[in-house]
């Protein structure tokens, strides 16, 4: 009889223990995470005209930053790891485009290099951008530059 109670607390020790191991392997989502999200692209960055080159970021829903680089006439986007950024802080960044990017849709400011922001969610279809001239101040494009101000301040310092 003995036996089996010991039998049996070993086997619970070692399920609790599985359970732990697991568990704190699990990627900690943003508290502003939701399953609907779970596709969404955040893009930010600059495009020269002329040529169609785009330098950028992209910050996945998972808060993954990447920077990217896509070149005119070729599919496809070049990514590569930069780092996660803190759950706070993207939450700060997809309340801020919540609140302008989807309530102001429409800004297209052409130029010769032009900034712009995108919202891409394939679960609910949409796909939002904003491009602007850097190089004028306009009512129409201050929000999508704090936005695009407050992205870019995520960016570990490059040394």
């Amino acid at each position: 009889m003995c036996n089996c109670k010991i039998f049996f607390i070993s086997k619970f020790i070692l399920i609790a223990f599985i359970v732990i191991i697991i568990s704190s392997c699990k990627t900690t989502m943003p508290r502003c995470y939701e399953p609907l999200m779970k596709n969404l692209i955040i893009r930010w960055g600059e495009r020269i005209t002329k040529t169609g080159e785009i330098k950028g970021y992209q910050l996945s829903s998972k808060a993954m930053l990447y920077s990217y680089n896509q070149k005119a006439n070729i599919n496809g986007i070049n990514l590569e790891e930069i780092s996660y950024i803190k759950g706070d802080d993207y939450c700060k960044v997809l309340d801020m485009i919540r609140f302008i990017l989807l309530k102001k849709q429409v800004i297209n400011e052409p130029g010769d290099t032009v900034r712009f922001i995108e919202y891409i969610n394939s679960y609910d279809r949409t796909d939002i951008r904003g491009v602007w001239n850097q190089k004028f101040k306009t009512n129409t494009s201050e929000g999508h530059r704090d936005i695009y101000d407050t992205l870019q301040s995520l960016l570990p310092a490059i040394k």
